[in-house]
């Protein structure tokens, strides 16, 4: 019931309560006959009032119960309402649980096939990467190599063009030496020019070929031009040098030209230059007392003037 409609029942119980105290106080009163009819028209307003208002209250109140129902109702369905979205919360909930725990199980399994991959990858790329790397440094080896044999042999082709400049000097000195004395300055010229020849080739890994001369005769080495017998001499020994040989570490860059004791002959046949020069005669005793010193000296006479002069 609305606060307004029950103040205006309060009001009108109010009115008619004073009304029957007026009345009874009319009663108590001396009175006409018409008073006293006025009395009990009065009173019979009033019975029918306290009616109206009895009858409205009793309405009021079924109202109000009716309301009051309405109001339990609606709380007895929003209580079940509530009730079931309760039990849905916690069924979210526990599915909720059931996800997380779900979720934990899958990260934990994809992060072991993570690691696992991972650790597979790197181990098939790390042999991959071990494998081009030593791909990469035979590669390289082998290129530098070939760069390296690539540049020597160029450097040697053009540091050929040197060996008769040597040649000539060799020459130029051995006849300077038969003639000149010490202390003259086209042998020391010569000497020094030799000198600076020699270390220009070594800069570029070029040095001479050790002493052959009495030493067995090497193919490898040398090139056997003729081939003479000499009493006193080691068969297939070198006897002198015609021509200088010259190395690059092991390797031959120019072979040296030589002179051999004629070998026995049981021995092994002798190269075929050495054989086309085999029949050529002796040289004389003095040439004999030479037969240690450089090659120049068993080329012509004509030529080592002609390395003089120059």
């Amino acid at each position: 019931m609305k606060a307004s409609h029950k103040k205006r029942l309060l009001k009108k119980a109010a009115e008619l309560d004073r009304k029957r105290a007026a009345l009874r106080k009319a009663e108590s009163a001396p009175q006409t006959f018409r008073d006293y009819h006025m009395c009990k028209q009065e009173q019979r307003n009033l019975e029918h009032e306290a009616q109206e208002l009895r009858e409205e209250f009793n309405k009021a109140i079924q109202e109000t119960d009716q309301e009051k129902q309405a109001a339990v109702d609606e709380n007895t369905r929003l209580s079940a309402e509530l009730e079931a979205r309760n039990r849905e919360l916690k069924e979210a909930r526990e599915q909720l649980g059931a996800l997380r725990a779900d979720f934990d199980n899958y990260r934990k399994i994809a992060e072991e096939h993570q690691k696992k991959f991972i650790e597979e990858t790197n181990a098939k790329f790390k042999d991959k990467i071990a494998e081009m790397r030593a791909d990469s440094t035979r590669t390289r080896e082998r290129l530098e190599r070939t760069l390296d044999q690539k540049v020597a042999e160029a450097a040697d082709k053009i540091l050929k063009d040197f060996f008769p400049v040597l040649d000539g000097i060799d020459l130029a000195l051995a006849n300077l030496r038969q003639k000149a004395q010490e202390d003259d300055p086209y042998l020391k010229g010569f000497e020094t020019t030799r000198q600076q020849l020699l270390g220009f080739l070594a800069k570029q890994g070029i040095k001479p070929m050790p002493e052959l001369v009495g030493k067995p005769y090497d193919p490898n080495l040398a090139e056997a031009m003729s081939v003479l017998e000499l009493p006193g001499k080691e068969p297939g020994s070198v006897l002198f040098l015609q021509r200088q040989g010259y190395l690059r570490g092991d390797k031959v860059v120019r072979a040296a030209q030589v002179v051999i004791q004629k070998e026995d002959d049981s021995a092994t046949p002798l190269p075929p230059a050495a054989e086309a020069t085999e029949a050529e005669a002796a040289p004389a005793p003095a040439e004999e007392a030479k037969a240690a010193e450089p090659a120049p000296e068993a080329v012509p006479e004509t030529r080592a003037e002609a390395q003089t002069e120059a």
